[in-house]
């Protein structure tokens, strides 16, 4: 149901969000302290640090249009990833259907081929996310080997991922015939459907399917996600809080394992997990938490606006054209999804 309704899916989970979110506001958060922490923010450095952040969309624009084989110009991929991200931060459509009907629209790529290219930007996203676990255990390591263990562990992980990439794509016929047979069994999907999905993913491989272009592409991952830590160190440290360096650093890393930029989670739904996060593990209060919640996504959602905005005006793309894609789109992925599943 919720693969043939994905609006109704996020509207369940920003309407649960939105309860989750009141209740800390209204039982856990000193709204008096939260609003003189905003009143004595230096906003004129948070919108220096911003830069920051752009930097970091330029390497993820970069990322994609080498994925995409560059078969388009990197104004265009830039315009189409602006736009993309734009409706998602701002309509609640998914980021996933938003960025692959806007590449569609404003780039000759077409939407089959966008939406592998997402797919191996969501592996290399996962990759950088065991990276940046890397840099949390080195925070809160001392001087023992315990900790040690641990960023190895981490880095065989990281190691085997590269193994596993290169062995699907070179026996991509017998993983997908193992796929869909053992798949199928669960009664979820019809064998066909569950054949044509695993293709179509590992078919999205082949632009790191060597290793020069494996290694590119992880660099530009890397910079932008250097790009992303900077920026959250910096909002944090521009933030009127007594917190010393390493509280910084880790702070911010922590967010970025589950929260980077790079996936742009909506309003409401990014509060409350950032800010049950740093409570969780005891890096800050709730109300400092909201503080620094509000500020990193207050940011980039008006990055995402002007950049969306701007875009849109660039390419001609109108808020009407742009709907009436994804409305197409979304019921052409429903209408798949029941013909597989008859």
């Amino acid at each position: 149901m919720n693969g043939k309704n994905p609006r109704k899916r996020i509207r369940i989970v920003v309407g649960v969000s939105a309860t989750l979110l009141f209740i800390l506001f209204a039982f856990f958060i000193d709204l008096g302290d939260l609003a003189r922490l905003f009143r004595t923010i230096n906003w004129w450095e948070i919108a220096a640090v911003s830069a920051v952040l752009l930097v970091g969309y330029i390497f993820l624009t970069l990322r994609l249009r080498y994925i995409l084989l560059n078969k388009t110009g990197w104004w265009k991929t830039f315009h189409a990833n602006s736009i993309g991200f734009m409706y998602h931060i701002a309509l609640f459509v998914p980021a996933m259907v938003a960025r692959v009907v806007a590449i569609g629209a404003v780039t000759p790529v077409s939407m089959p081929q966008a939406y592998s290219a997402l797919l191996v930007e969501r592996l290399l996203e996962q990759v950088m996310r065991l990276l940046a676990v890397i840099l949390v255990v080195l925070l809160l390591s001392s001087q023992e080997m315990q900790p040690a263990l641990s960023v190895g562990g981490t880095m065989v992980l990281v190691i085997a991922l590269f193994g596993a990439i290169f062995w699907t794509v070179r026996r991509r016929k017998q993983v997908i015939e193992a796929l869909a047979s053992r798949l199928s069994r669960w009664g979820y999907s019809s064998e066909a459907q569950i054949r044509s999905t695993a293709s179509t993913m590992l078919q999205s491989l082949d632009a790191v399917s060597s290793t020069r272009r494996l290694i590119i592409s992880l660099l530009l991952s890397l910079a932008a996600w250097i790009s992303f830590y900077a920026f959250y160190t910096l909002v944090l440290a521009a933030l009127p809080l007594p917190l010393g360096t390493n509280q910084r650093l880790l702070t911010a890393a922590v967010v970025l394992v589950v929260m980077p930029p790079s996936i742009n989670v909506m309003l409401i739904v990014y509060h409350i997990v950032v800010i049950a996060l740093l409570v969780t593990f005891q890096l800050t209060n709730p109300t400092v938490a909201a503080a620094y919640a509000i500020t990193l996504h207050l940011v980039q959602m008006i990055c995402w606006i002007i950049l969306g905005t701007w875009a849109s005006r660039q390419t001609g793309l109108d808020r009407h054209q742009m709907i009436n894609a994804v409305k197409i789109y979304v019921h052409k992925g429903s209408e798949e999804t029941e013909a597989g599943n008859a």
